[in-house]
């Protein structure tokens, strides 16, 4: 019974060196990828998180050991959005370095030491990090992550000025082209409608079903009256109200009447939102006998392009804390849509992951900062810090490994690093030294820091399986 447990404790250690054999191959611009399939189809892909996911082994304790390197994975993922494959790296490395120096370990002291090394090391690294973020620099993040220049241009320019509270989305082109469509202001989508422009328009937001047209009479006659435009948002109505309206249309009134989209949450995040931004509060039906003209929200014009009707943001507006990332960018007019055009669907799926990992590359680095790239600032501090025992050390030799394996990958003999100075690197195309300053080769330091500490939380679940007992089934 105790062989058996010992074995398949070496079982679990299997599951994850295996993972590491296949991640180890696809890290850096020049390293493979994998083709991926299952019965709904097929993928090439080199992303860590997607390849993991994916892998299956035919021993069940290999595939615990699988699982747990999928954890740190799925929470870098969850995190940065980015850096699972420097993740993988990281953790199944740190074991195979653990277990290749066959030192004894009492679990406690040896998690004490770790916490303690990592946290000096990820202090150096916050310290050596710039936020002195360029246009330029931003697109050589985007252009080392997409692995295309053109798509890394477009992409950084936009990310620089959306800034750190824009949001980019990214989809699937209907054609060949890859290009943006930057958000002009809030919008509001499916509007029927021919491309228009309305100014000086009256904003009447209702939180109600509209059911009779009858409470609003007065406010349509004033608004034809004036020759002043009504923009009515409301919950939902019926058939006939649509109707009615357009008759009203049809004889010179100039009644907007959007119905909001979605649940009933999305329909009050946006009818909020809408409030916001053109400062009308939202009222119930049974107050219009209140209410005049006059009393009315007035915003200076809105757009209707391609079904949608966009509302601008002339003023600043103060947000709420809980507002997703996302609802505050489309409040903000900071948002915008990368299309991703492809030869197939395949590519188009393949060129998008790399674009995703750009993308929160570039937004990280606005609020985070970024170090050296290419794995040089963790080979770097390898080669500064003073270790004092062989728990420090196996972290020493382990922050080495992405910047050698993208060596490796490349085909570049490793004894060529030793003469590297601090800034330098080396061109994984023409093998040749290089200023890593010089050529804005940077990284985002935030997904540097995330890998690290989950990649030490393998660590941690490791350690302690010298003392824990497999229950046989």
């Amino acid at each position: 019974m105790v062989k058996l447990m010992r074995e398949n404790k070496l079982k679990i250690l299997s599951g994850i060196e295996k993972v590491r054999d296949i991640i180890v191959h696809t890290y850096g611009p020049y390293g493979r990828t994998l083709l991926l399939g299952d019965k709904n189809g097929y993928q090439i892909n080199d992303d860590g998180y997607k390849i993991i996911k994916k892998l299956s082994f035919d021993d069940e304790y290999e595939n615990i050991g699988l699982k747990l390197v999928l954890d740190i994975v799925e929470k870098t993922e969850n995190e940065v959005h980015d850096c699972t494959t420097l993740a993988t790296l990281l953790s199944t490395s740190f074991i195979y370095e653990i277990y290749k120096k066959k030192i004894d370990i009492n679990p406690n002291t040896f998690i004490n030491k770790w916490n303690n090394f990592i946290s000096k090391l990820i202090a150096v690294l916050s310290k050596q990090a710039s936020k002195d973020i360029s246009v330029d620099i931003l697109q050589s993040i985007a252009k080392l992550c997409a692995k295309d220049e053109n798509i890394g241009d477009l992409l950084g320019k936009e990310i620089y000025e959306l800034g750190m509270d824009g949001e980019l989305l990214i989809e699937e082109s209907d054609n060949y082209e890859t290009f943006i469509v930057r958000q002009e202001g809030y919008v509001l989508k499916d509007y029927i409608s021919n491309s228009i422009e309305y100014h000086n328009l009256k904003v009447l937001l209702v939180k109600d079903n509209i059911n009779s047209l009858i409470p609003f009479l007065n406010l349509f006659k004033e608004s034809k009256r004036k020759n002043q435009p009504l923009l009515i948002l409301t919950f939902n109505y019926n058939n006939d109200i649509y109707e009615d309206i357009i008759k009203l249309r049809e004889s010179g009134y100039l009644i907007i009447l959007y119905k909001l989209r979605g649940s009933k949450n999305m329909q009050q995040e946006v009818i909020e939102d809408v409030s916001l931004i053109t400062k009308s509060p939202i009222i119930s039906i049974s107050m219009l006998h209140k209410l005049t003209f006059e009393e009315l929200s007035e915003i200076s014009n809105i757009k209707i392009i391609n079904n949608s009707i966009i509302i601008p943001i002339n003023h600043s507006i103060e947000l709420p804390n809980n507002f997703s990332s996302r609802r505050k960018a489309r409040i903000l007019g900071k948002y915008s849509t990368l299309f991703v055009g492809g030869l197939s669907k395949s590519q188009m799926e393949e060129k998008i992951s790399r674009i995703e990992d750009a993308k929160n590359s570039c937004f990280n680095a606005l609020k985070h900062g970024y170090v050296l790239g290419g794995g040089k600032a963790l080979f770097n501090l390898a080669n500064n810090l003073i270790t004092k025992d062989d728990v420090e050390q196996i972290i020493v030799d382990t922050i080495k490994v992405p910047f050698l394996t993208l060596l490796s990958n490349s085909g570049i003999p490793l004894n060529d690093t030793i003469l590297l100075k601090e800034d330098e690197g080396i061109d994984l195309l023409t093998h040749k030294v290089i200023s890593l300053k010089d050529n804005k080769i940077f990284d985002c330091v935030y997904g540097i820091v995330r890998a690290l500490l989950n990649a030490s939380g393998l660590v941690y679940t490791i350690i302690h399986l010298y003392d824990a007992k497999i229950i046989e089934k």
